[in-house]
């Protein structure tokens, strides 16, 4: 909320906080400082929280279009691929390797 109030005082904007202060703050972390989608539901709901339970009014926050997460995909090796990786190693790594595996012998 502070970063909030330093940005509409330096918007130049009424001492008056409209929705369109929000919106315009929502905007400017994601198109100038590029946060993350999390960061920016954080924002949105700290935003909600402030109209609803300080400002006594609603934010319509339909109207703001939220960043989409980016997908990600898991890394997997293949069966072959962690048998050539146990086999390359030894010594304590290849014994936590092998237990981090499910055991190495379940590989072999």
């Amino acid at each position: 909320m502070r970063r909030f109030f330093i940005f509409q005082q330096s918007s130049g904007s009424s001492g008056e906080v409209a929705s369109e202060d929000a919106f315009a703050f929502l905007d400017y972390l994601v198109f100038r400082r590029r946060v993350s989608a999390s960061t920016q539901s954080l924002a949105l709901n700290s935003m909600a929280f402030l109209f609803k339970h300080v400002l006594e009014r609603e934010l319509d926050v339909e109207q703001f279009t939220r960043a989409k997460r980016p997908a990600r995909l898991p890394v997997v090796l293949s069966r072959d691929e962690v048998k050539r990786l146990l086999a390359e190693m030894s010594g304590m790594p290849a014994l936590m390797a092998g237990l981090m595996c499910g055991a190495a012998s379940s590989y072999s």
